[in-house]
C-alpha cells in the first residue's frame, strides 16, 4: 500500500485534534466564576443551520479525546468546536432509532448511547447494539451510568439493568424498586446508587433498596435528575421543586426561593462548586446559597433545559427543547451595563480615586460610584 493514504489519514486526525485544542484550550482554561453575573459570561448557540442534526438536545458528554457528543432526536452528533459529524440510522446500522436519549463514556473509553430503540456501544471505532434480544427488559433507554466497580447501570422503561461481565441483570419493583420505570441514575461518594423514578426515589447499597417518598421530605415523587456538589450535598430534581440532602436532612427549594420554575429537568455540578439547574423556564445557578437565573430574555435559545454538562475545561453546555445547543464560558473581559447598575450604557469618563473606588461618568447622569470592580 502506498504511504500516501496513511499520511493523509494521520494529517486529518492531527487537524481534528488541533481544531479541538484551539476551541477548548485556546489559552489558559477558564472556569465559570460563580461571582460573575450570568449575563457577563460568554454565550454561544448552535442550531440546525450550524450543522446540528436537530434542535432538541437530550444529553451531552465529553470523551477523553476532547470531542463533545450531543444526543438529539434526529441522531448523534460529534462536535470538534467547528463542525458536527452526525451518526444516525442512515449511516450507522447499529442505531435502530435516531432518537438519542442518553450518553456516557466509561473508563475503558467506550461511548454508551441510549436510544428510544436500544443501547449502543462505540468502542475502538466499532458500534455494537444491545436490545431485548441481548437481555434488556425494554428498548427505551432513559439514562446510563457507570459505578466505581465499572458496572454499567441502564435506566429503561421496564426496570433498572446492571451490565456486568457481559451479562444483563434486571431489577424491578419485585426486587424493591418503587417503580418499574427508571429515569435518573447517580452514584454518590459513599458508593450508594440513587435511582429516580416517576413514583419515588430509591437508594441501592450493599445489594438492598431503600425507598423514599415525598412525605419523607423531598419535593415530589417524580424524580428526573440527581447530582452531588463539591461539598457532598446530594440534589434531586423533581417536577415539584429541587431537593437537597445534606447530612441526612432534606430541604426543598421552589420558585419562592428564587428558582424560575418548579419543574426541574437536569442538574450538573461544576468544579467551582456551583450547581446548575435546568428548568422548564430557563437555567439557574445555585452558588453561595443564592439562585441566579438565565432565560431567553438574556439570550438563552429556549426556556426548556433538557440537559446540562460541565466539561473538563470549565465550560457549561446546555441542551434545550427545540432551541439547539448553548454554551456558557468564562471570558477575560467583563462588561458592565444598565443591567449591572450603570445609569447609562454610554460611558464617557472613568477615574480611580486614592481609596481604590472607580468613578464612572455616563451620558447625561451624575457620575456613579462602583466599589471593588474587577475583571
Amino acid at each position: 500500500m502506498s504511504p500516501a493514504p496513511v499520511v493523509q489519514k494521520l494529517t486529518v486526525c492531527f487537524l481534528d485534534l488541533l481544531l479541538i485544542a484551539l476551541f477548548f484550550w485556546g489559552g489558559q482554561a477558564l472556569a465559570l466564576d460563580p461571582q460573575r453575573e450570568l449575563s457577563q459570561l460568554g454565550h454561544e448557540v448552535w442550531l440546525t443551520e450550524n450543522g446540528l442534526p436537530q434542535n432538541t438536545v437530550h444529553s451531552i458528554t465529553q470523551t477523553r479525546n476532547g470531542y463533545i457528543w450531543i444526543a438529539t432526536e434526529e441522531g448523534l452528533a460529534r462536535f470538534d468546536g467547528i463542525t458536527f459529524a452526525v451518526f444516525d440510522k442512515q449511516n450507522t446500522a447499529q442505531l435502530k432509532s435516531n432518537d438519542i436519549r442518553a450518553l456516557l463514556e466509561d473508563r475503558r473509553g467506550a461511548l454508551w448511547i441510549g436510544t428510544a430503540n436500544g443501547l449502543v456501544r462505540l468502542l475502538d471505532g466499532k458500534f455494537t447494539a444491545f436490545t431485548t434480544q441481548e437481555g434488556l427488559p425494554h428498548n427505551t433507554i432513559e439514562s446510563v451510568y457507570e459505578d466505581h466497580n465499572a458496572n454499567l447501570w441502564v435506566a429503561t422503561a421496564a426496570g433498572l439493568v446492571r451490565f456486568k461481565d457481559g451479562a444483563f441483570t434486571t431489577f424491578t419493583s419485585q426486587q424493591g424498586l418503587p417503580d418499574k420505570s427508571v429515569q435518573a441514575l447517580f452514584e454518590d461518594r459513599d458508593g450508594a446508587l440513587w435511582i429516580g423514578a416517576p413514583s419515588g426515589l430509591s437508594q441501592y447499597k450493599d445489594g438492598k433498596f431503600a425507598n423514599y417518598k415525598a412525605q419523607e421530605g423531598f419535593a415530589g415523587n417524580d424524580v428526573v435528575s440527581i447530582n452531588q456538589d463539591k461539598d457532598g450535598r446530594l440534589w434531586f430534581g423533581t417536577l415539584d421543586g429541587l431537593t437537597c440532602l445534606d447530612r441526612g436532612t432534606f430541604r426543598t427549594y421552589t420558585t419562592r426561593d428564587g428558582l424560575p420554575n418548579n419543574r426541574i429537568i437536569s442538574l450538573a455540578a461544576d468544579k467551582e462548586g456551583s450547581l446548575w439547574i435546568g428548568t422548564a423556564s430557563g437555567l439557574s445557578r445555585f452558588a453561595d446559597n443564592h439562585f441566579a437565573n438565565f432565560s431567553p430574555g438574556d439570550g438563552l435559545s429556549s426556556s426548556i433545559i433538557l440537559s446540562v454538562f460541565a466539561d473538563r475545561e470549565g465550560n457549561l453546555w446546555i441542551g434545550t427543547e427545540s432551541g439547539g445547543l448553548n454554551l456558557l464560558k468564562d471570558k477575560k473581559f467583563t462588561t458592565y451595563t444598565l443591567k449591572n447598575g450603570l445609569a447609562s450604557d454610554l460611558v464617557k469618563a472613568i477615574y480611580e480615586d486614592h481609596k481604590g473606588n472607580i468613578w464612572i461618568g455616563t451620558n447625561g447622569c451624575f457620575p456613579a460610584i462602583q466599589r471593588d470592580i474587577s475583571c
